[in-house]
């Protein structure tokens, strides 16, 4: 019975020390949970919504892609095994930002201290958004082309308004800030045409 006793108290605290390192917080660790929420999905091969890849798209609103995307054609275990590696690759490149961030307190953008880690998740980002190519283009809106020309010509001075900008504002943005660029691209237009 003491043997019995010893080998659950064994397990138990185990178990406890795994799930310390689990829920030890870091700076990243909504993102990673997002993106861990994803690799389940994907592990059980569970139909992936939309509303799980938006959850993770939400932390890239600096990374433009240009949509639609195309799709990569990649089905089956193939997708599977590709996705899955890509999101364990974001989780360690979260955690790894994660820890150079922490060990500079006083710098406030990761950018700072972890140049390469962005750069790697940016890449990341771009990869696993063309995994989910068919998901993602199935939420944005497709404007006819008749109705494209009168849309863009108000475009600024609609723009300006929903986001009081000064018109001004609102055409250096659509051509240098790259999350408004972003925005405008996931609600249906090009910020190229933004004038």
């Amino acid at each position: 019975m003491n043997v019995v006793w010893l080998c659950g108290l064994t397990v138990s605290c185990i178990l406890l020390l795994t799930l310390k390192e689990v829920f030890v917080e870091h700076p990243f660790e909504d993102v990673t949970d997002d993106l861990a929420v994803m690799k389940a999905v994907i592990m059980t091969e569970t139909k992936m919504t939309s509303t799980v890849v938006n959850m993770v798209w939400r932390w890239f609103p600096d990374v433009e892609l240009i949509l639609p995307i195309p799709d990569m054609g990649i089905v089956g275990d193939e997708w599977k095994r590709l996705t899955e590696t890509i999101v364990d690759e974001m989780i360690f490149t979260f955690d790894k930002a994660g820890v150079l961030w922490e060990a500079n307190p006083d710098v406030e953008d990761v950018t700072e201290v972890a140049p390469e880690e962005v750069l790697i998740l940016d890449s990341l980002w771009r990869e696993l958004a063309g995994c989910f190519a068919v998901l993602i283009n199935e939420d944005i809106p497709q404007i006819p082309e008749v109705m494209a020309v009168e849309i863009y010509e108000n475009a600024v001075e609609q723009l300006a308004s929903a986001y009081e900008m000064d018109p001004e504002e609102v055409r250096e943005a659509a051509l240098n800030n790259v999350s408004f660029r972003t925005m405008l691209r996931r609600q249906g237009l090009d910020p190229d045409r933004v004038r």
